[in-house]
């Protein structure tokens, strides 16, 4: 409690804060407390222990949600499993480039480019 005050106090005497960077919530409850002590100031949560609709409700700016870099490890993991293990990775498994590029918004590049039109920039 003594280290949160004193930082607090460091936030609250610092007033060209753009963004906090919440990163230090061990519990749910850590971060309703930022989020009622430091309501004035625009906060960034890094973390997985609440939803992205909680982190708006309580008026964090951004979430960076690290479970996904989880979820990618598991599906690589699994695939270097199956490949160790049957010589292969079930094609059934792929996401192609256009699930990618879809992903991205590359077919609203598309669109803009269509719409606009495209300027080829050389490099001399």
């Amino acid at each position: 409690k003594l280290l949160w005050n004193k930082l607090k106090k460091m936030i609250r005497e610092r007033q060209t804060v753009d963004t906090l960077t919440v990163c230090m919530a061990v519990t749910k409850e850590d971060i309703d407390k930022y989020a009622t002590d430091l309501k004035d100031k625009p906060r960034l949560y890094n973390g997985d222990l609440a939803s992205t609709q909680e982190m708006n409700e309580l008026g964090y700016k951004i979430m960076i949600c690290g479970s996904t870099i989880w979820l990618i490890y598991q599906q690589v993991k699994d695939a270097f499993k199956e490949l160790k293990s049957t010589g292969r990775v079930d094609p059934e498994r792929y996401g192609t480039r256009w699930d990618v590029a879809s992903l991205m918004g590359l077919d609203d590049i598309y669109e803009l480019e269509r719409k606009f039109g495209t300027v080829e920039v050389t490099a001399d």
